[in-house]
């Protein structure tokens, strides 16, 4: 369950954990969806053969809903994240695999427009690997226009 944070609770200069999702079973089909909308967009596929594992590219597309399984910015009324960086996958991830994020806040504060901008380093785990598949950096911004 998600923890609600108020926009002033992000800002800071000191890392904290911000918690983790519960795990998911990661399937081929959602790396399908994936490799066809990459395909024509992009103009290249997965690189994974969909019968034995996912190519843990296709999961960058489920980070901010896996963002949103661990905390909710309650006083925004629009939050997005605006950037990956730092991004490195060190495994791919087996068809069927139990997936999870953990997050933690590593900077937050508010720029000149009075916006939230903060930075999460996350991992993305498969159930039972001693090593994180992916590790990186998002950048997520937040606010209330209408004031």
């Amino acid at each position: 369950m998600p923890v609600n944070r108020t926009m002033q609770q992000l800002v800071t200069k000191e890392p904290a954990d911000l918690g983790s999702t519960p795990w998911f079973r990661y399937a081929a089909e959602r790396l399908r969806l994936f490799a066809q909308f990459s395909a024509t967009e992009f103009g290249r596929g997965a690189t994974a053969n969909l019968a034995e594992e996912v190519d843990p590219f296709a999961v960058l597309a489920l980070l901010p809903s896996m963002l949103d399984g661990i905390f909710v910015i309650t006083d925004a009324s629009a939050h997005r994240l605006i950037a990956v960086e730092k991004c490195s996958f060190l495994s791919s991830i087996p068809v069927n695999a139990e997936i999870g994020m953990t997050a933690r806040l590593i900077a937050g504060q508010f720029n000149a427009d009075k916006h939230l901008v903060y930075q999460v380093g996350f991992l993305v785990n498969v159930k039972g690997e001693s090593r994180p598949s992916i590790i990186g950096e998002l950048v997520g911004m937040a606010g209330n226009p209408a004031k």
